[in-house]
């Protein structure tokens, strides 16, 4: 399972963005849709997700009972960096 980003293309990251756990980018903005469209896009095509690449330590934030399970998930409030604010 790898980590994702999930936020709006036109606000940018630093509006808002949620944490993701899917096993590729399309499950990654079908399951972060969902979560997203109440407080951050309006417009399905305005989600974008990143690959979180060497982010270890983002997996404390995961649903451990899903991460060990395999299932994908969103995080709505993960841990932000404290010096750039992502």
């Amino acid at each position: 399972m790898k980590a994702y980003m999930g936020f709006s293309r036109e606000g940018g990251p630093h509006e808002g963005a949620v944490l993701i756990f899917a096993h590729s980018v399309k499950e990654a903005k079908t399951i972060g849709w969902p979560v997203m469209k109440y407080f951050s896009t309006d417009e399905y095509t305005d989600m974008a997700i990143k690959l979180l690449r060497n982010r270890d330590f983002l997996v404390q934030d995961a649903d451990q009972q899903k991460l060990a399970g395999d299932i994908a998930h969103v995080v709505e409030d993960p841990t932000c960096c404290k010096s750039c604010e992502l």
